[in-house]
């Protein structure tokens, strides 16, 4: 399996058993092989995301992780897709 995205590869070494070029040591069935190469085309579009931030992919992860989220609101229609809400509430303590 290629993908033109990355230049890994998973190679098939039994019926049902292939090794990925990144996950070396490891057996993998057809849908994991699949999975693996199916991440390394994602985690090209992260690295055009989060460098869109100024960002690594490892520190845009991290920080999604770890971070706490904000409190939900009431989400208008056009934020729902990705859950916030652009309606403006003032900062606690915040001078108008």
């Amino acid at each position: 399996m290629v993908t033109e995205r990355s230049r890994h590869q998973a190679r098939r070494v039994a019926e049902d058993g292939w090794v990925v070029s990144y996950l070396r040591g490891r057996t993998f069935t057809t849908e994991q092989a699949t999975a693996a190469m199916r991440t390394v085309e994602e985690l090209a579009t992260l690295q055009g995301l989060a460098a869109l931030l100024g960002l690594t992919p490892l520190e845009a992860v991290t920080l999604a992780v770890n971070e706490s989220p904000w409190e939900k609101g009431r989400l208008g229609e056009s934020e729902r897709r990705f859950g916030w809400s652009s309606a403006a509430r003032p900062l606690q303590g915040a001078v108008r």
